[in-house]
């Protein structure tokens, strides 16, 4: 009798941990489905975004760059805009402010895109991610986060069902016609109008940096962007420091010979 017992007992254990061994089988094989299913859906994202952002980002940089080889002497030419004048300083001002703005409008992009879809999930969106991260911290940014989505939200233009960033030609007119339209970006005309600080020379060379860093990880054949040498000694001591010991380690350790951007051979 108790051997009967005891095999019945042997064979509902079997039977219970045979059931619970399927179900977590089944629970693998949905997780692991759904995990390919995210996979594939931010790979498709970032293969559909990366390109005008790096674009945007390597058109921003390769200005910042022009204009820190300058010392910046282009942007102490700037006056504060006049409704209705069509003044080269003003176009080349409204120039520099929508190179901002279509690398804002394209992160703008990239998150309504990405509104339903884990990024991370795919390597080259998680590195991406942590650029724009390290782009928006406080130690980074050159504007409040709320200040650069409200600019690049503005330039969004949708088509069909496309969204887009409107031509530099749209932003020019409304520029000079619109008194309203440069409220959305004066937190970043501020921060352009005072470059005769060095401390906020400084900062936009930081950022700059960063975009540079990025281009080079994510374009590292740079096939989207060409290839740029980083500033010629034009980073302080301090700004310097701060990408050894601050910004890459912390935000972007995975950055590979992230040495070239802050060494000065001469040290």
């Amino acid at each position: 009798m108790s051997d009967s017992i005891s095999s019945w007992v042997q064979f509902g254990t079997a039977a219970f941990v045979g059931g619970v061994i399927v179900k977590l089988l089944d629970w693998l094989q949905a997780e692991l489905h759904r995990s390919s299913k995210a996979a594939a859906k931010a790979k498709v994202v970032v293969e559909d975004e990366l390109d005008p952002l790096l674009k945007a980002a390597g058109s921003l940089g390769g200005k910042l760059r022009s204009l820190a080889v300058e010392d910046f002497v282009e942007l102490a030419k700037f006056r504060q805009p006049t409704v209705g004048k069509a003044g080269n300083d003003e176009t080349d001002f409204a120039n520099l402010l929508y190179l901002f703005g279509r690398f804002w409008a394209q992160i703008e992009i990239l998150e309504i895109q990405s509104r339903y879809v884990r990024l991370a999930k795919n390597a080259t969106g998680s590195r991406l991610l942590k650029f724009l991260n390290c782009l928006e911290a406080r130690s980074v940014r050159l504007v409040e986060r709320g200040w650069q989505r409200a600019f690049g939200g503005i330039l969004l233009e949708r088509r069909g069902e496309q969204v887009e960033c409107m031509s530099f030609a749209e932003f020019l007119r409304r520029y000079r016609t619109e008194p309203g339209w440069c409220e959305w970006f004066e937190p970043l005309t501020q921060v352009l109008r005072t470059v005769g600080e060095r401390s906020k020379r400084q900062r936009l060379l930081l950022y700059g940096v960063v975009l540079h860093a990025l281009v080079d990880d994510l374009d590292p054949s740079h096939e989207i962007v060409h290839d740029r040498p980083p500033y010629p000694n034009k980073l302080s001591k301090r700004i310097r420091r701060d990408l050894r010991y601050k910004v890459f380690p912390v935000y972007l350790p995975f950055v590979a010979g992230h040495r070239k951007y802050w060494h000065v051979a001469a040290e």
